[in-house]
């Protein structure tokens, strides 16, 4: 018996539009599989299923850019499917989450995408109350979707999940108690649920300062290893093939080189390849005319095939240098106010802590505010750096559909296109100056405002400049918490700074004033004083001298004055006094 037309349609293949899909890690849509082009994880697949047959949790840790999402997405999840892991057999369902702003609120929409024939709010906020309930909230819900009983196994994939320890939590009790609901799984797990969690290696160290969640990754921890060099290669080579093209096999080579393991590892290298060879690829179907319609594996031929050349890898800069070019003519594209918009949206998805570069994703309505523009103009921004040949922007719906996440597609565009990385440094520096700032207000409040803690000279002057350049709002500090004080009763600390400059400069004016006037007086009686020594003979050298002396003195004072530093000013004019 033939199948019919909808089950043909359902087995086709799902042809992605490229071979490569640039920054972004690879994924599995309703319209595009693309595990039909990723290549050289069979050996790190294995690996993670063979942990998963033992074990309910599994951590997939590895430096930013190694491939981890990619490897369980398009790699793990159809492994599943497909039914390598036996004893589970093949009628999975699974479901991805991000910790988010709201790391259970997020687990609970989790749970609810699992739920059959159920409405996804009502199933969100009743899995939301188990997990906020029983610190075994994770089982029971597990129980409620898949009884012991009847096996049908479930997969959450929780992604980023050192997103937990981020600025963006908006109560960090969600995130101690996802770390407790997790540790309570792993001691007692549900045999229809598995977890699977992926994790920088950076934020280890955050982990190990919860003893049980450090034993809990220690006992299923999976280190996500570096492409070897043949991996590499038919990463490099293979996806074009059934598009009808080739990669030159001397760019192989040269990318390979530029890509090395070991001590030459570069963690951005794997998404900065996969973005180059994206861009190449685009590049060659454009100067063959095919950019309206390029080549895909269910069409026919072109007439010639499309090659992926060193020549033009070096011509453009190589890995890195291709990047920045691509971004900034991007940039240079824009209007003069898109590009200013564009800065707002790159800077506020970007964050530095210390010297770790990482994503902050927002909400399309906080950009919009942020950039004070209407939502059609964020939007014709956004729309050019999310296209799917450029993906250096990722959208995904928020918790319970409400709204839009915008995201950049991945830190190594932080950490690799320079204009960005300036960005993101200048704007940690502004941010590490408001906070020193904003201490010193405190501490001025503390003091019942005590003028003693005032700043003044020409530290007051650095710091009402900066104050004029960088403008800092009520809604920029409350990105970075810099509006939480830790004490009820005590002012805004944007308002506060204002006002403790503001307060400082009015006490140097008036001291300028009080002083200043002393110190004119000072140097009138002076004056005085030489026009009261006798002109003779023997003295006219003298005099003539003093009062040259005295007319200097007078405009060194003067320009103390002015330059609101009158203490010196008086101290001058005394001092000029005892010598007469």
């Amino acid at each position: 018996m033939l199948p019919n037309v909808d089950d043909q349609a359902a087995l086709a293949p799902r042809w992605p539009a490229s071979p490569f899909p640039g920054l972004r890690p690879f994924r599995i849509t309703a319209s595009e599989d693309e595990s039909l082009i990723f290549y050289g994880r069979n050996r790190a697949k294995d690996e993670i299923l063979a942990r998963l047959n033992s074990s309910h949790l599994v951590f997939v840790v590895g430096p930013s850019g190694c491939g981890k999402s990619s490897l369980l997405k398009v790699g793990v999840i159809p492994a599943l499917e497909a039914g390598l892991l036996t004893h589970a057999g093949a009628n999975w369902r699974t479901a991805e989450m991000r910790p988010g702003d709201r790391p259970v609120r997020n687990l609970a929409c989790a749970l609810a995408a699992l739920a059959a024939d159920a409405d996804t709010n009502d199933a969100s906020d009743q899995f939301y109350e188990i997990l906020r309930s029983d610190e075994s909230g994770i089982w029971l819900a597990a129980e409620t979707l898949a009884p012991r009983a009847a096996p049908k196994p479930l997969l959450i994939l929780i992604d980023q999940f050192e997103e937990v320890f981020g600025s963006q939590i908006s109560a960090q009790s969600e995130s101690k108690l996802l770390l407790e609901l997790i540790v309570a799984f792993w001691a007692k797990p549900h045999p229809n649920l598995f977890l699977v969690v992926t994790m920088r290696t950076d934020f280890l160290e955050q982990c190990a300062n919860f003893p049980k969640l450090a034993d809990a990754i220690n006992a299923t921890l999976f280190m996500t290893p570096v492409l070897r060099d043949s991996e590499l290669k038919s990463v490099i080579s293979l996806p074009p093939e059934p598009y009808h093209g080739m990669v030159e096999p001397k760019l192989v080579e040269a990318i390979v080189k530029d890509t090395p393991s070991e001590i030459g590892y570069n963690p951005d290298h794997l998404p900065l390849m996969q973005h180059a060879l994206s861009w190449l690829w685009n590049d060659a179907i454009a100067a063959a005319g095919l950019a309206n319609s390029p080549p895909q594996p269910d069409a026919p031929a072109p007439s010639q095939p499309i090659v992926l050349t060193h020549d033009r890898y070096m011509a453009h800069g190589g890995l890195k240098g291709i990047l920045n070019e691509h971004a900034d003519e991007l940039l240079a594209r824009r209007s003069e106010r898109e590009r200013r918009i564009a800065q707002v949206v790159f800077t506020r998805l970007s964050e530095r802590d210390e010297n770790r570069y990482r994503r902050s994703p927002a909400s399309a309505t906080v950009l919009a505010s942020l950039a004070d523009c209407e939502a059609a103009e964020l939007e014709s921004v956004v729309s050019v750096f999310a296209d799917p040949n450029v993906c250096f922007l990722d959208r995904r719906p928020s918790a319970n559909g409400a709204g839009e996440l915008i995201d950049v597609s991945h830190e190594s565009l932080i950490r690799q296109w320079d204009k960005l990385r300036g960005w993101a440094d200048e704007e940690a520096e502004k941010v590490r100056r408001f906070r020193e700032l904003a201490a010193s207000a405190g501490q001025w409040q503390h003091h019942a405002r005590s003028p003693s803690f005032l700043k003044r000279g020409a530290d007051l002057a650095v710091w009402r400049q900066w104050w004029r350049s960088e403008n800092p709002t009520t809604e920029w500090a409350k990105r970075y918490k810099l509006n939480r004080t830790g004490k009820p009763a005590a002012a805004e600390p944007v308002a506060l700074s204002k006002e403790y400059l503001d307060e400082s400069h009015k006490r140097v004016v008036r001291e300028r004033a009080s002083i200043g006037a002393v110190a004119a007086a000072v140097l009138i009686v002076v004056g005085v004083v030489l026009a009261a020594i006798p002109v003779t003979n023997i003295k006219t050298e003298k005099a003539a001298l003093l009062t040259t002396r005295y007319e200097t003195a007078a405009a060194r004072g003067i320009d103390l004055i002015n330059s609101e530093d009158p203490n010196l000013a008086l101290l001058l004019a005394l001092a000029f006094l005892a010598v007469c």
